[in-house]
C-alpha cells in the first residue's frame, strides 16, 4: 500500500518567502547526501550561493566575504542568514520526500 501512496503523491512544495517563492520537487525518491546538498544550492539566488560557498565552504570571515562581494558586513550576515534558512527549508522538503517516497 505504501508504494501506491508514493505513486500517487504530487510534488513537494514550500512557500519560503513572502514573495511565494516555491520550490518543487518531484515526486521519486529524493536524492541524499552530496546530490541532497547540491540540489538544494541550486535553489537559492546566485548571491546566496555565493555567500554559502566563501562563508561555510571556504572559511572566510564576514569582513573578508564582505570585501570579496562589494557588500556591507552586515548585508552578508542577513545574506547568510537566509541562505542557511532557505537551505534548511529546502533539505527538510527532500528529506520529506525521500521519506514518503521510500
Amino acid at each position: 500500500m505504501s508504494g501506491r501512496i508514493a505513486e500517487e503523491r504530487p510534488s513537494v512544495s514550500i512557500r519560503l518567502t513572502r514573495r511565494n517563492t516555491r520550490i518543487r520537487i518531484p515526486p521519486k525518491r529524493a536524492p541524499s547526501g552530496k546530490q541532497a546538498i547540491s540540489l538544494a544550492l541550486t535553489q537559492l539566488t546566485a548571491e546566496q550561493q555565493t555567500v554559502i560557498e566563501l562563508r561555510i565552504i571556504q572559511g572566510y570571515s564576514v569582513a573578508e566575504t564582505a570585501g570579496l562581494m562589494n557588500k556591507q558586513e552586515v548585508a552578508v550576515r542577513v545574506m547568510q542568514h537566509r541562505a542557511l534558512h532557505h537551505l534548511a527549508a529546502i533539505m527538510l522538503m527532500i528529506h520529506i520526500n525521500g521519506f514518503l517516497a521510500g
